[in-house]
């Protein structure tokens, strides 16, 4: 008897078990019980690589499949098959140009099956891709210059980092390029450097060197700064050497290293800077933005010339340009900054109220307004 009640009520649990499961996740008959659908796993579309998967649910009390009608499906049935043209382009690869001692390539698509397209997805191969060698791509870097003089020629010499292709470009003689001794006598063409006289100057500490103190004696309104006083190099301007002077305009050779602030202080009557040398002019130290004679007479010259454009062979080998080099200049129009210049001083360009240009070549973003500040 009691064997026959154990047997009934273990017949009861499994019916009651069983029930609990078909309500949790499912029988087979419809109605009596509801799958876990979860949300909708997007299609996987097939590549030419790999196989995809259609949309569907995925019930994960039970592991089903079903389609997006929620109907019951196999894994198999889902499977998107391999498909051969469906090309994913996964990598574009940039034009590198042919040189005179290389091939290139142009610009491609490449899939991860290993075919090649070209930039508008049409099948191609590396051969129709590569692009001859061009014997006249060559990439030219200076290498040598001699400067012309003013009774020789010079020249600039080129050549191929990639061949052996060289060329030499001729510089006409020079007028201006003169070269002054101690006597201020040209070393070329012997031709004397027409300085003004009287002028009042103070030796440097070091005593190898002189600075403008003064105008001295002198009446002249054009001053012409001697390259050499007394067998020593002039050097610099000194505080307050032209202030409240007459002085209409001011010749400054290259010699010249260093202004002091108030060397041209209330010279309002200036109209004029003239210069033999811009290369020379932007490495001169400014003592302050009104050291710069520019300040009042806006005209730059450079051998008698108006300065209205700064061009990147005027400034070739120049590394640095110091600060307040051009500022005031309102004949100024255009600069360009070539690749040697890897530094640029404050306020180089305020108040150049004509200039609308100025570009960068060495990988600073260009500027173009009529006032600027490149610092």
């Amino acid at each position: 008897m009691k064997k026959k009640l154990v047997i009934v009520l273990l017949a009861l649990l499994s019916v009651v078990c069983l029930s609990f499961g078909l309500a949790a996740c499912g029988g087979e008959e419809e109605g009596s019980h509801t799958h876990e659908y979860g949300e909708l796993v997007k299609e996987v579309p097939a590549t030419c690589t790999t196989k995809g998967m259609q949309a569907h649910y995925y019930c994960a009390g039970c592991g089903q499949y079903f389609n997006e009608d929620k109907e019951e499906i196999s894994e198999a049935d889902l499977i998107i098959q391999i498909d051969s043209t469906a090309h994913t382009y996964d990598e574009y690869v940039n034009e590198v140009p042919a040189t005179c001692s290389k091939t290139g390539m142009q610009a491609y698509y490449h899939c991860a099956c290993g075919k090649y397209f070209d930039e508008d997805k049409k099948e191609t191969s590396i051969e129709m891709l590569t692009i001859p060698i061009d014997k006249n791509a060559h990439n030219i870097i200076h290498i040598g210059a001699k400067s012309a003089t003013c009774i020789s020629k010079g020249w600039n010499e080129y050549a191929c980092e990639f061949c052996d292709y060289s060329t030499i470009v001729e510089i006409e003689i020079d007028p201006y390029a003169h070269s002054y001794n101690s006597n201020n006598i040209c070393i070329y063409c012997n031709s004397a450097w027409s300085y003004t006289k009287n002028l009042q100057y103070e030796l440097n500490p070091n005593n190898s060197s002189y600075y403008v103190k003064g105008i001295g004696l002198s009446t002249d309104e054009n001053i012409i700064l001697p390259y050499y006083y007394e067998g020593l190099p002039v050097i610099a301007i000194g505080d307050s050497a032209f202030k409240d002077t007459s002085l209409k305009s001011i010749t400054i050779p290259e010699s010249v290293t260093s202004i002091d602030s108030s060397a041209f202080e209330d010279c309002t009557s200036l109209t004029g800077v003239y210069i033999t040398d811009i290369a020379a002019w932007c490495n001169i130290e400014f003592g302050g933005y009104t050291a710069n004679p520019l300040y009042y007479a806006h005209n730059l010259y450079l051998n008698n010339k108006p300065v209205t454009e700064i061009t990147a062979d005027m400034l070739q080998g120049v590394t640095k340009i110091k600060d307040y080099a051009f500022s005031g200049c309102t004949s100024l129009e255009s600069a360009t900054i070539p690749d040697s210049v890897t530094s640029i001083g404050r306020v180089v360009f305020n108040e150049c109220t004509s200039l609308t240009s100025v570009e960068l070549k060495n990988g600073q973003s260009p500027k173009t307004a009529a006032k600027i500040n490149v610092q």
